[in-house]
């Protein structure tokens, strides 16, 4: 008997006079399917049937199922074959994730444990311009080793155009602070920014990069960026991207960013 499509007997019935649309089972069908864990990772259902029971047309994803009963089952699938299974009491299975309608062919009950697995939420893009001013603290110590060899400390505000939004949230203003060596006209770099978003979630990022001088002012650069951490709703976001910046006339920096993100692991 083919064991890998137990795991997927029990969860879910053809409506076969519905169109084919995969369904979560504790939505369509919470006489037999229960929600006793979950979190970003897994979902743990109860899945019970009564003798000859049936239940309606869904979809899980891949998992594993532990048998808490023996039991027989059929399953029709969306293109009309039908195919018997079983399993025994104590067994554990794993399958890739199926649609189909599970029919309990047993005089008994039906009972099991599935773990469902999450897919990890897809990367969205991002991009945008933030624009920085000068910073509102600078603190520059020469090194002395040779000219123009310094290092400091800085921090500063930026905002962001329209574009750098999460999840619909636009950011309002950010802070950075950063640490550069600066050596002639070349600079390097690295620091954490702070974003604040219009609903007053924060997200953190780190970043690095070098940058091009002339008298000591910031011409053009580049750098990499990785979002750290986050709150509120961003709790636990990941991201991570570049950015190419120019030196503004009125002083500061704008820098063009782009990247990618997604909200879960």
């Amino acid at each position: 008997m083919h064991r890998l499509g137990i795991f997927f007997a029990v969860v879910s019935v053809l409506l076969l006079a519905m169109p084919l649309v995969a369904q979560d089972p504790t939505k369509v069908d919470p006489k037999h399917y229960k929600v006793v864990f979950e979190n970003d990772q897994v979902r743990v259902v109860r899945i019970t049937y009564g003798p000859y029971e049936k239940s309606v047309m869904h979809q899980h994803p891949a998992g594993v199922a532990v048998f808490l009963a023996d039991q027989r089952v059929r399953m029709t699938f969306p293109d009309g074959k039908t195919e018997e299974r079983s399993g025994r009491t104590g067994e554990a299975v794993w399958a890739a994730g199926e649609k189909h309608l599970p029919e309990n062919l047993s005089n008994v009950p039906l009972d099991l444990i599935l773990v469902e697995m999450k897919t990890p939420e897809a990367w969205k893009r991002i991009s945008g311009t933030a624009d920085c001013a000068e910073p509102d603290q600078a603190n520059k110590i020469e090194v002395g080793d040779q000219p123009d060899h310094s290092f400091m400390v800085s921090q500063g505000k930026c905002t962001w155009d329209t574009r750098w939004e999460f999840e619909g949230i636009q950011s309002q203003q950010g802070m950075f602070t950063t640490f550069d060596e600066m050596s002639g006209d070349r600079s390097r770099f690295h620091g954490y920014y702070r974003d604040t978003l219009a609903n007053g979630d924060q997200i953190h990022y780190r970043y690095k990069g070098r940058s091009h001088l002339s008298d000591g002012e910031f011409q053009s650069g580049e750098s990499k960026w990785k979002i750290i951490g986050g709150t509120g709703k961003f709790e636990g976001i990941k991201g991570k991207g570049t950015c190419k910046g120019k030196g503004r006339v009125e002083g500061g920096v704008s820098w063009e960013c782009e990247g990618k993100y997604r909200l879960s692991n």
